[in-house]
């Protein structure tokens, strides 16, 4: 490993977080493994949620006029964009907040040099 003047100051795992790298020994850990199988399982768990589409629903909305069937489908862009944008208002904001703090730890570590 080369020296860049911070492996007298913090220890090892430090050292490769700051540099934005990981060691080997962690490439195929228990953590990864575990998150995995948790995927899996959670993805298991609510396979049967796709399967429900609503039969009353959809002979209902297969029978509605041309201006019903343009409510339905008015009425399911509306409720899907409050949360479409509150999400996309929460990523913004934690990208902003990551690139934030990330000037602001490389100007302390300046500082300390």
């Amino acid at each position: 490993m080369d020296h860049h003047g911070l492996v007298d100051r913090l220890p090892g795992v430090d050292v490769y977080f700051l540099a934005r790298c990981a060691p080997d020994c962690y490439a195929g850990s228990e953590m990864k493994r575990s998150l995995l199988i948790g995927l899996f399982a959670l993805m298991l768990w609510a396979a049967p949620a796709f399967g429900q589409g609503c039969a009353m629903c959809y002979s209902s909305a297969a029978a509605a006029s041309k201006d019903g069937r343009k409510a339905i489908s008015r009425g399911v862009v509306i409720l899907l964009a409050p949360p479409l944008l509150i999400m996309t208002f929460g990523v913004w904001m934690a990208f902003r907040y990551g690139k934030r703090r990330d000037i602001e730890q490389n100007q302390q570590l300046r500082f300390l040099e």
